[in-house]
């Protein structure tokens, strides 16, 4: 699969003003309500299992990137959204720098290999310096998009 099948046009959206690590996951879970990738009104519960998730250890695996990512009763498919910001936002990373890429990804509570086969594309991916920085400049959403399906499996 191609990171472009795991998300839509309206789950982009570059330039978030929020900085901190739950206001931009609100932030995100609230983009996956208004799609209906979540359950109605399921949001607060996301939101707390995302962030239970980060209480484990941080998913920001350092360069300027974070990955939360949490399994979720009622999610019909694995999907994600994609925010940056240009301030940087703490999010405890691994290298202790704050984060401007930052994709949450979502998925059935049953989800198995597809899901970690989805969180390592994401990551392997990230971790060229080019595909960050495209991501990074990117001002719309079609730019992301755009960017997302030119990457490799």
């Amino acid at each position: 699969m191609k990171l472009s099948e795991y998300t839509k046009l309206a789950l982009l959206k570059p330039r978030t003003l929020s900085v901190s690590k739950k206001k931009v996951i609100e932030e995100q879970v609230a983009i996956l309500e208004k799609n209906k990738i979540i359950p109605p009104k399921s949001a607060a519960l996301v939101c707390k299992a995302v962030l239970k998730r980060e209480a484990l250890g941080s998913t920001g695996i350092g360069q300027g990137v974070a990955l939360p990512h949490v399994k979720f009763k009622g999610v019909k498919k694995i999907s994600f959204v994609f925010t940056n910001s240009e301030r940087g936002v703490e999010f405890n990373s691994l290298d202790g720098e704050p984060v401007n890429i930052i994709f949450l990804l979502i998925g059935p509570e049953k989800a198995g290999e597809e899901y970690i086969k989805a969180l390592s594309l994401l990551a392997r991916n990230l971790n060229d310096p080019y595909f960050r920085r495209a991501l990074a400049s990117a001002k719309t959403g079609k730019e992301v998009l755009d960017i997302l399906k030119k990457v490799g499996q």
